[in-house]
């Protein structure tokens, strides 16, 4: 009873073990996809960054308006650092928990190659007591037809003694 039920929870664990690693997989694609707009930004405030110095190189007059166009890049630029940083703590966080998962299931396989082994070792116990048993009970069935053999005989020997204390009886009259 006890085995069906560590089976039962063998199959959880290896279950629930096969759902973390699906969520960290999903949250690595949604890590993906930030990542993806964040290079976007990055393409964009680039091609951004282009235009303002083609512009201040064709016209070097309104100097207030490249700097604010630079300005405003510089705060895109910020931005992205900030979301790549975000982004680097959370693949630190996933791949912290895909290690959790790995050492779950590196645990969860030793246990079932332990619970393997004692399984065999019953398993030998098992039929090392069969053969035991059979041998005995063989040992069994000729101690008793033996036994059966020495009764039958031991039966016809009285038979015979007292035929022969029969034959003999007339003898104990004789001096």
């Amino acid at each position: 009873m006890s085995t069906k039920i560590f089976s039962i929870l063998l199959f959880l664990g290896g279950f629930l073990g096969v759902g973390m690693f699906g969520y960290s997989l999903y949250q690595q694609t949604q890590v993906q996809s930030q990542m993806n707009a964040s290079m976007s930004v990055i393409n964009d405030s680039i091609i951004s960054t282009r235009v303002v110095i083609r512009e201040t190189s064709t016209v070097l007059d309104p100097l207030t308006e490249t700097t604010t166009a630079l300005a405003q890049i510089e705060q895109r630029e910020q931005a992205t650092v900030q979301h790549l940083a975000s982004m680097n703590a959370h693949l630190r966080t996933t791949a912290d928990s895909e290690t959790q998962i790995i050492t779950g299931l590196d645990n969860l396989n030793s246990y079932v190659t332990h619970a393997g082994s004692s399984l065999q070792k019953l398993a030998d116990t098992n039929h090392t007591l069969l053969q035991t048993g059979r041998t005995s009970l063989y040992s069994a069935q000729q101690e008793g037809g033996q036994v059966g053999q020495l009764n039958t005989l031991t039966t016809q020997t009285i038979t015979q003694l007292r035929t022969l204390n029969g034959k003999l009886a007339p003898l104990r009259l004789l001096p």
